[in-house]
């Protein structure tokens, strides 16, 4: 695949019509090629659902799930709107590819690429096949293949970089609410112990796979960063756009948790909320496993339990959210994403 442009102007679009078609056989060869390593065929789709069905009957029947909504007086209104704000996520995403694209994407169809790319976030490890869908997407829309990764990278760099300013400050404001003592209490040291052992075995799996192009990897991160930061600065309505989408969706993903919280007749501090949603994340997203192996939820239940939530409520309103944000999203993407196939829009 060609390596992303500093200049993220729609300089194909004045080229000759043959030099166009070439263009664009490269990049649909180039992303066939990404899309044969995903492997992503009925089957390995149907084997993905088949095992995100068993996890989610697992867990749910591990922390009485089912039983604690019955025995607990439940704002069902608030509880389903949760799962529903919770697809304003994928809105957010959208704003943040189209004001990365040099060319115009239409709403509907964008919203629909970035659901489908849920169960390719939750299959693929480090998001492989969303990044392969998405350039495949952008190369339809009319971008030649270098465009196209510079948007997706572009999109990423800028979103990265809002989130790590938003959570400083956000964790700043929700450092009054989190009681270490009431923490202490309510997580037996055994609980601690098994989140400390969840979320090392995620570290270390990250490590491992990472580390040995870990140097390499970094350089070519500068290398790229610079020249995205190059295109915000001469294009900063797309960097605003890009940055906007970013804040919608992580106001979407704190707005969920909260509308949980609210539900379960739960209170919150909404600066805490969204520190604790974007850690998780964060920790979802860096571990190179499906789910991050546990992570989210141990930092979920933890980050509650630090708010002053019993054990059991945290260990609710957390598998509750990832299960909104999260688990099953890829159930309706899956549908999208063949719809999107039938369609030819990727």
């Amino acid at each position: 695949m060609n390596g992303p442009q500093a200049d993220g102007s729609s300089s194909h679009k004045a080229t000759s019509g043959s030099r166009a078609q070439a263009a664009g056989a490269r990049g649909e060869a180039d992303i066939k090629h990404l899309l044969q390593r995903l492997r992503l065929t009925p089957v390995t789709i149907v084997l993905s659902m088949v095992t995100l069905t068993a996890i989610l009957i697992g867990v749910v029947w591990v922390t009485h799930l089912p039983s604690y909504l019955r025995t607990t007086q439940v704002n069902w209104l608030f509880y389903v709107a949760a799962f529903i704000v919770a697809y304003g996520q994928y809105v957010g995403f959208a704003t943040s590819l189209r004001g990365a694209s040099t060319t115009r994407l239409p709403w509907g169809q964008t919203i629909e690429l970035e659901v489908a790319e849920s169960l390719t976030q939750m299959a693929t490890p480090e998001g492989f096949g969303s990044l392969a869908l998405s350039l495949r997407y952008l190369t339809a829309k009319g971008l030649a293949t270098a465009e196209a990764a510079t948007a997706v990278g572009l999109s990423a760099f800028v979103t990265t970089t809002s989130g790590a300013i938003v959570i400083p400050i956000a964790g700043i404001a929700a450092a009054q609410s989190i009681n270490v003592d009431q923490l202490k209490k309510d997580i037996p040291s055994s609980n601690w112990l098994l989140i400390v052992i969840i979320l090392a075995i995620a570290a270390a799996v990250t490590v491992l796979v990472k580390a040995p192009k870990a140097r390499q990897k970094v350089k070519e991160w500068g290398i790229q960063a610079k020249a995205y930061g190059d295109t915000v600065i001469h294009h900063p309505t797309r960097g605003l756009v890009i940055a906007g989408g970013e804040l919608f969706t992580i106001g979407c993903q704190a707005a969920c948790l909260m509308l949980l919280l609210a539900a379960l007749h739960l209170h919150g501090n909404v600066a805490a909320v969204l520190v604790i949603t974007q850690l998780a994340g964060t920790a979802s997203n860096i571990v190179p496993v499906p789910g991050g192996l546990g992570a989210p939820e141990a930092l979920l239940v933890a980050g509650l339990t630090a708010m002053g939530l019993h054990q059991t409520d945290a260990i609710v309103a957390g598998l509750s959210y990832r299960m909104a944000t999260y688990w099953l999203p890829p159930l309706p993407g899956t549908a999208l994403l063949f719809d999107m196939i039938a369609r030819k829009r990727i």
